[in-house]
């Protein structure tokens, strides 16, 4: 009587660790893709399959807006590659490395190994500018060459003669040039300049603005002459 109560224990547990394990198995599976979204990925690997690059990028662009997965974004790098744009391939392979899990299988290994020589290779066609400001001062924006940058302190940029503008918080506004080479890291300091203290306000003054003198409104006296 133990016996058989053991067993069909044991065989209450079985059943209830299959089902969970099917339901975390079923949870971890992305969801499906709804139909314009399928309609994008085979459009977009149909135009990469047959080398129309300029219109594989506008729907791979176009599917990383409405699904920013890792695979969208590493095939808009690799697109952007063939195209040589390869400052902007450079940002979207570099965080598609980054997204990449470590691989588990040979599939996942060869994607793995692929991408981050396709990384390697844009690499060597850019320069990257590390831009930083003072200890505890945070620029509201920066620009390089016009363009807002999301995170200065990793900017991919073609070799040749780049502006960069930062804006502080409080209005000031920094402005570098740089020259980069191909393959080169470059640190570059912001410097925003200090805003001038208004003059002291004579003891025992009254508010508001200080009045003119009496030189400023009659302009500066001839040479010789007395006011």
């Amino acid at each position: 009587m133990a016996t058989s109560l053991l067993r069909t224990c044991s065989s209450r547990a079985v059943a209830i660790a299959v089902v969970l394990a099917s339901f975390h198995l079923r949870a971890a599976e992305p969801p499906p893709r709804s139909k314009e979204l399928e309609a994008l990925y085979q459009q977009a690997e149909a135009a990469m399959k047959s080398l129309d690059m300029v219109e594989a990028r506008r729907l791979w662009a176009r599917i990383l807006h409405l699904d920013p997965s890792t695979m969208a974004l590493c095939q808009l790098g690799v697109v952007d590659t063939r195209l040589g744009r390869w400052d902007v391939a450079a940002e979207e392979l570099s965080e598609c490395a980054a997204r990449m899990p470590p691989p588990k299988n040979d599939l996942e290994r060869r994607r793995w190994e692929v991408r981050h020589a396709d990384l390697a290779r844009v690499l060597q066609e850019v320069g990257v500018l590390h831009i930083f400001t003072a200890p505890g001062v945070v620029p509201e924006r920066v620009l390089v060459d016009g363009r807002k940058v999301d995170r200065a302190d990793r900017v991919y940029v073609l070799p040749g003669l780049h502006e960069i503008v930062a804006m502080a918080y409080d209005g000031r506004i920094a402005r570098v040039g740089v020259t980069v080479k191909v393959a080169e890291s470059q640190s570059v300091p912001i410097v925003f300049q200090r805003i001038e203290s208004p003059p002291a306000r004579p003891a025992g003054a009254a508010g508001g603005p200080l009045a003119p003198t009496r030189e400023a409104l009659a302009g500066r006296a001839p040479s010789g002459v007395k006011p």
